[in-house]
């Protein structure tokens, strides 16, 4: 497993009443997984402005999502879309002027076993506005020549296929590793060199092989929440950032659409964030949930075919990954839904040297989190939440019970708390012993108390033993559940 060398020393609730509960208690947490992607051709030439360059995590993470999920469509309905992709290929040294090299193959261990067993994907978003209009590369910033192109986002999604289970890590973009053949550097900085560096680094970082590749730019991201109708976001306070052209005004829930969405994924200056990376991060997993929720819907089946058209000249993939080769993992995932996707961030601290500001890896936690990734064993609470930041609900599974026969309120709520980002599993009868509205936390889920709280309003929170599974966060809801605000807005 890769190691990093210790930089400089770095620079510098409402309490809700308790009452004991006699139900008993579950708190085990499933197994992990990771991925990863890139683009392509030229794009390591050209740098935005500073200020312009994209988060494009929405793009790849939508894009793996999509392959984690699953679809319901058949792949051969979409293998035209296929030859648009833009293909890297294997890299092997060789000489002459025609040879491959790291910056234009990848180093990647294609894997047959990754379509019925495990398997590693990097997903990335690179900074390229290749596909944008005129006017849209005029009000991001031109690229100039000699600016090399750099990944703000990476993810290694980790499929385990028995188990229906992908875990997605989300890893700093100023992370501190060891980039082979250049020296120490922010990891985003891999890129600029190749993709086939940024596979090496990631690699020697995980201690796990890369079996596949995949990456969307900018305009893949706006296409792709396009062609969906948006993707709708609830949050819990004002989010506005000019520089990313967020403009969220009030709490509430918003259809996020073009601009929108791609400023709440990549906005780094919203009131209140103590370290602005750590929470786009968590911004960006809020969104991926509920992007999932919306790909997963029964309403979304008919976007696939229209999906991959709007994304098909806006991805890059390597040589052995095609949707036919991916049509029996699609069936696989069909499988996993919500409660079948983690996800995770890599745990650090940030440090500043010579003046830049990184982010340093936490130890023991990072070691142990790629370990029992790799050896199919359980995370519990590692790499849910980074410092100064909280839990964000993207890792938050929530149990909403429902007193009596009628719903109505449950699923209110339940649809609620899915576009804020939280896990929401199926609604089901509460049991008997459960006839008034609560939510009911265990004593070691006091993060999670608390990211709930500022969502769930009027409520008693009650802490002790649940019923929930896997540690969740149980909500009862009853006739008289008072209706949330921000859920109606």
């Amino acid at each position: 497993m890769g190691e990093t060398p210790e930089p400089p020393t770095p620079e510098s609730p409402v309490d809700d009443a308790a009452e004991a509960a006699v139900e008993p208690a579950s708190h085990a947490e499933p197994a992990v997984a990771g991925k990863r992607a890139v683009r392509s051709k030229g794009s390591w030439r050209h740098r935005p402005h500073p200020r312009s360059r994209v988060v494009f995590l929405a793009v790849a993470g939508a894009l793996s999502i999509v392959i984690a999920a699953g679809s319901f469509a058949s792949v051969q309905a979409v293998h035209a879309i296929d030859r648009n992709f833009t293909v890297l290929h294997d890299y092997h040294a060789g000489t002459g002027p025609d040879r491959c090299t790291l910056r234009t193959c990848l180093p990647i261990h294609p894997d047959p076993k990754c379509f019925t067993v495990v398997c590693n994907y990097l997903v990335l978003g690179d900074d390229s506005r290749y596909g944008l209009s005129q006017q849209q590369q005029n009000e991001f910033g031109r690229s100039t020549q000699n600016e090399a192109s750099r990944s703000d986002t990476i993810m290694l999604v980790h499929l385990n296929i028995p188990k229906h289970h992908t875990t997605i890590v989300s890893i700093p973009r100023d992370l501190y590793v060891y980039i082979p053949g250049h020296g120490y550097d922010k990891i985003n900085a891999a890129f600029s060199y190749g993709p086939g560096v940024l596979v090496q680094t990631i690699e020697r970082l995980s201690g796990m092989p890369i079996n596949h590749y995949v990456a969307v730019d900018f305009a893949g991201f706006e296409n792709l929440v396009g062609v969906i109708g948006g993707v709708p976001v609830c949050i819990d306070k004002p989010m506005i950032d000019h520089l990313a052209g967020l403009y969220l005004k009030r709490p509430g829930c918003y259809n996020l659409v073009g601009q929108q969405a791609l400023g709440f994924v990549r906005a780094r200056h919203i009131e209140g964030d103590l370290i602005p990376d750590f929470s786009r991060i968590a911004r960006q997993q809020i969104f991926f949930r509920a992007l999932l929720q919306k790909l997963i819907s029964a309403g979304s089946i008919i976007h696939l075919n229209a999906l991959m058209h709007a994304i098909k000249h806006n991805v890059t993939i390597d040589q052995h990954l095609n949707l036919y080769a991916l049509q029996d993992l699609l069936n696989e995932m069909d499988l996993q839904g919500q409660s079948g996707v983690d996800f995770r961030a890599i745990p650090a601290t940030p440090f500043a040297q010579n003046g830049i500001d990184y982010v340093r890896a936490i130890e023991p936690e990072t070691t142990e989190i790629w370990s029992r990734i790799k050896n199919d064993q359980p995370l519990y609470q590692l790499g849910k939440e980074l410092p100064l930041t909280g839990m964000t609900p993207a890792n938050i599974r929530v149990q909403i019970y429902s007193v009596g026969t009628d719903t109505t309120r449950a699923t209110q709520i339940s649809e609620y708390l899915s576009k804020a980002g939280f896990n929401v599993l199926p609604i089901e009868t509460a049991p008997s012993n459960l006839i008034r509205s609560q939510v009911r936390w265990a004593p070691d889920a006091h993060e999670q108390r608390k990211t709930v709280s500022h969502y769930i309003k009027g409520v008693k929170f009650v802490k002790g033993v649940t019923f929930g599974p896997g540690g969740a966060i149980v909500i009862v809801v009853g006739p008289h559940f008072p209706a949330q605000v921000a859920a109606q807005s």
